[in-house]
């Protein structure tokens, strides 16, 4: 019933828009400072796009190397999830900086940062 190309197409759009609204909302919450909507965007575009990449190179990775599970016998999917967790992780914090570094290098963070001094 669902193997249409519409419906692989509609999996794939809704689960970027879940990836970029769960990561937006993660960087609101545990920016550690006053952070606004704006300045968490561009680590949460990054990370929405990143992750069909990161799907791809993780497809890719295990038909090339075919060996994986002759190494890792019976664990070998859960060394894959181990992996794919890492991935995601190293993803997810590279947005977080992304949008720091963003965030701080605009003209209105530094109009409020000599706002402080006299």
């Amino acid at each position: 019933m669902f193997e249409g190309w519409f419906y692989r197409g509609l999996v794939e759009v809704l689960s970027l828009a879940l990836a970029f609204s769960a990561a937006w909302v993660l960087y609101l919450i545990l920016a550690g400072r006053s952070s606004n909507a704006r300045s968490s965007l561009p680590g949460a575009v990054f990370f929405a796009a990143s992750i069909p990449v990161l799907k791809l190179g993780f497809w890719a990775y295990f038909e090339l190397f075919d060996q994986f599970e002759v190494i890792y016998g019976s664990i070998a999917s859960f060394v894959a999830v181990l992996l794919w967790i890492f991935l995601i992780a190293h993803v997810f914090l590279f947005g977080a900086v992304l949008s720091e570094i963003v965030s701080r290098s605009s003209p209105v963070a530094a109009r409020g940062a000599g706002e402080g001094r006299s």
